[in-house]
């Protein structure tokens, strides 16, 4: 909306409301599904693992494993 208003002039909620009000529940209905879907793999921890480490980026596995393997060298 405030780049159709600073760019074009257009102002897209007195143009075309329903466009605003269909997309701000398409972003509802996502949080949503979100949140049911996380509560959904919470209940199964080899499926919340999974998608936990498929979340995660590939340098942040690398730092969680270097952090394990500093954690397991003071323990010695």
């Amino acid at each position: 909306m405030v780049f159709l208003k600073t760019t074009f002039d257009a102002d897209l909620y007195a143009e075309a409301p329903s466009v605003i009000w269909f997309g701000s529940a398409v972003g509802v209905a996502g949080l949503l599904a979100t949140w049911l879907l996380l509560r959904w793999t919470s209940k199964r921890p080899p499926l919340a693992q999974r998608l936990e480490e498929a979340a995660a980026g590939g340098s942040l596995r690398k730092a969680r494993n270097m952090l394990e393997e500093i954690a397991r060298f003071e323990q010695i």
